[in-house]
């Protein structure tokens, strides 16, 4: 005969000392309320791993400080059979009168810090405790995250949740961003996994200026491009462009952090932006162009998965033989693509050969407007070629450095 499976609840911590638990008074009245659901978590996670944390004690009295909902649970274990140590362990809090001991008492049920869904999932996808998520989730209790939610949204198994949309796109379409992390690999048919670009979310939308907040103030024109800070853009932003013709650093954000950028300019309610511009020269490896295209690529498609429409660039990096590359995954019809035109107007040579792959991307790909971010100097260069390689609606965007000068001579936009 089998002998009976012995229930015990072991002490996996240690404290200041062993104190008998069941002499522990409650001294939080009624402050806190612990819920069905909440009681059920709490005792999901004693049983599974044991007691885990000290009580802290009033020093000098019996009365627990932080613990009174373990002690609940420690009870109605025993009910059930469970075997648990008369002594546990305790902190001492040192508190010299009852209203110490409260105020005491109140920084501990304190929540200072907020747990966010990008920041629990990546915690988690660390340890690799993500696979095991449907398991934890029955033990723990975060305030403010949703828990289903995050399941949902983070946790779901791509490969088998899918919809008639996800059959041709990939996803699932429902503009949630939710759905959607550092880690997914959207469906392409390209050898090197670059993400193709939905033809149902390509913006419209032809860009007119750069917003210069010292000279256009707290409104901006209507398809104004915004360059990315948040705190020089203006009140009317969600009539604007986000574009990304600066720095790298100054939106590696877009990768690195991808749903709390995306929440922010959902916030703003802005609806077109143009795919990001990773800097790729001439002379990086092969292997990094390729990284540099993926994540421009996988940025956009990521952005179009939250209902926002882009206007891709045009990536200008030679990739030799393999220059096929860059036409792959993208609408057999482009309303607006975006290209920058600012290399060094002193080798005229570097600019032929830009204007050279300008043309050669426009003969592989069918583009309707052409925008074209450039400096006054380029401008004067390549005003009179442009046009010939190009027959459709052509803009050129006056920088931001020459407009932000003042500088906006032999351009659409007014001095």
């Amino acid at each position: 005969m089998e002998k009976p499976l012995i229930k015990e609840i072991v002490i996996k911590c240690e404290g200041a000392a062993l104190y008998e638990w069941k002499k522990l008074k409650n001294f939080q009245g009624d402050l806190k309320d612990l819920t069905e659901d909440g009681f059920n978590k709490l005792r999901a996670q004693i049983v599974e791993n044991g007691f885990k944390a000290p009580f802290f004690v009033w020093k000098g009295h019996d009365f627990i400080l932080d613990g009174h909902q373990r002690i609940r649970v420690l009870g109605e274990l025993e009910k059930d059979g469970y075997k648990i140590p008369a002594k546990l362990p305790v902190v001492y809090i040192i508190a010299e009168t009852e209203k110490q001991a409260k105020k005491d008492v109140l920084g501990f049920i304190s929540e200072y810090g907020q747990t966010t869904d990008e920041g629990l999932y990546q915690f988690l996808h660390e340890s690799n405790l993500i696979d095991n998520f449907a398991d934890l989730k029955d033990t723990i209790d975060l305030p403010g995250v949703n828990i289903e939610k995050f399941s949902d949204g983070y946790v779901r198994d791509f490969e088998t949740d899918k919809t008639g949309f996800e059959d041709q796109y990939g996803v699932d379409g429902l503009d949630n961003i939710y759905s959607f992390n550092d880690f997914v690999i959207f469906k392409t048919d390209s050898k090197y996994g670059i993400p193709e670009i939905r033809a149902d979310r390509l913006s419209k939308e032809m860009p007119s200026r750069c917003y210069v907040r010292r000279i256009d103030g707290d409104e901006a024109q209507k398809n104004s491009i915004l360059f990315d800070r948040v705190d020089a853009w203006p009140k009317n932003a969600q009539d604007c462009i986000l574009g990304y013709y600066t720095d790298d650093d100054r939106f590696e954000q877009v990768w690195t952090n991808s749903v709390k950028y995306l929440e922010k300019v959902k916030k703003h309610n802005i609806k077109n932006m143009i795919t990001p511009n990773f800097s790729a020269f001439d002379d990086f490896p092969f292997a990094v162009k390729i990284w540099q295209l993926y994540r421009s690529r996988w940025v956009a498609r990521y952005w179009q998965e939250a209902g926002i429409n882009i206007i891709p660039d045009i990536w200008m990096t030679s990739l030799e033989e393999k220059q096929s590359i860059v036409y792959e995954g993208l609408p057999e019809k482009i309303p607006v693509a975006a290209v920058q035109i600012r290399t060094n107007t002193k080798s005229k040579d570097i600019l032929k050969s830009y204007i050279q792959r300008l043309k050669t991307y426009l003969e592989n790909v069918n583009v309707e407007c052409l925008v074209i971010y450039t400096s006054n100097k380029n401008y004067d260069l390549i005003k009179n070629v442009v046009p010939k390689i190009h027959k459709g609606n052509i803009k050129y965007v006056t920088s931001f450095m020459d407009r932000s000068k003042g500088n906006v001579t032999n351009r659409d936009e007014p001095k």
